[in-house]
């Protein structure tokens, strides 16, 4: 099963909205899935909107991450412990 991240939403986002406009070179060539898949919704008219969505929930994704990093480090008041090899191999066992 394929992984899949917030930053790769950025890409999704800009890949949906050119389901009209076609205006990037498909690798396999042939037809824009997300062309076929917003027809047969009846949704192709929202096409670019559906796709700065998605670019937005990519962004915020993101941005959402750094903020709960910056958030446990200051929650941690600089207390970090130094992680070191040996650190880590005693923690192993």
């Amino acid at each position: 099963m394929p992984r899949i991240s917030v930053k790769d939403f950025l890409y999704i986002g800009h890949y949906m909205a050119t389901a009209r406009t076609m205006d990037i070179v498909l690798v396999g060539g042939g037809e824009h899935d997300w062309e076929v898949l917003f027809t047969h919704w009846n949704i192709l008219v929202h096409d670019q909107q559906i796709g700065q969505a998605m670019n937005l929930l990519g962004w915020l994704g993101m941005l959402s991450a750094v903020a709960w990093f910056a958030y446990r480090s200051f929650q941690d008041g600089g207390r970090a412990e130094q992680v070191t090899f040996n650190g880590i191999a005693d923690h192993l066992g």
